[in-house]
């Protein structure tokens, strides 16, 4: 005769399960399944092993989740550390950008000068005189140069380059008011063949890299018409 195992079995209906229940009162629930003796044995033992891999598992999912966490804090610190060294360089690198714009972009007070300015050779030089008297000299032939190229205007600075030349000349360094008078200067400057001294040239204020071009071209020109003179000598003679 089978006896009815005492205890009870408690009962869950609709009301009685809360409606987000977590894995832990899933896993009490189980526990009070297995406790009761209205449940069949091999049920128990099944709910055991249930409430056994269940409970591995969520302390999988904590482990997992406390990793996640933790390496999400460390690759927002990461991140933020890249994103303020990131905002940093384009910060340098967008000044030095603009630094180098500036620099290029505006002209320097040497390059405004010489956009205006012109430089006469050869022309003579006051020797053994008082310095009001030499400036008053080279200021004076210089404005002589500039009336007979029609470029009406007076310098604003005459001033002879480099220490003085034992038995030469110094080159003259003309500032104009501005790059248009320097401008027709220059394209007149073949005129001068024609004036009182003989010689005298003019060109333009020249970096060096430049300037070493023009004396090249020059003495090239020089040495071409040297040998043209000798060659309409020679053919005279013959």
């Amino acid at each position: 005769m089978r006896t009815r195992s005492s205890g009870s079995v408690k009962t869950f209906t609709s009301d009685s399960i809360p409606e987000k229940a977590d894995s832990e009162e899933l896993v009490k629930a189980l526990d009070e399944v297995t406790k009761s003796t209205a449940v069949p044995r091999c049920v128990k033992k099944a709910l055991g092993l249930l409430s056994s891999q269940l409970t591995l598992l969520l302390e999988e999912k904590d482990k997992l989740i406390r990793e996640l966490r933790d390496e999400n804090d460390s690759l927002r610190q990461t991140i933020a550390t890249l994103e303020s060294k990131i905002s940093l360089s384009g910060s340098e690198q967008a000044n030095d950008l603009i630094t180098s714009a500036s620099m290029n972009s505006s002209p320097s007070e040497s390059d405004v000068e010489r956009a205006r300015s012109v430089i006469i050779g050869r022309l003579p030089e006051l020797k053994n005189a008082p310095i009001r008297d030499r400036l008053g000299y080279d200021f004076e032939n210089v404005c002589k140069i500039l009336h007979f190229l029609g470029v009406d205007c007076y310098p604003t600075a005459v001033y002879r380059l480099g220490k003085p030349i034992e038995g030469g000349n110094r080159l003259i360094k003309v500032v104009l008011p501005c790059s248009k008078f320097r401008n027709i200067a220059v394209h007149r400057a073949k005129r001068l063949v024609f004036f009182q001294w003989k010689g005298v040239y003019l060109r333009p204020s020249l970096p060096l890299e430049e300037r070493r071009r023009f004396v090249t071209g020059v003495s090239k020109t020089s040495q071409s018409q040297l040998s043209n003179v000798s060659g309409d000598m020679s053919l005279r003679s013959s």
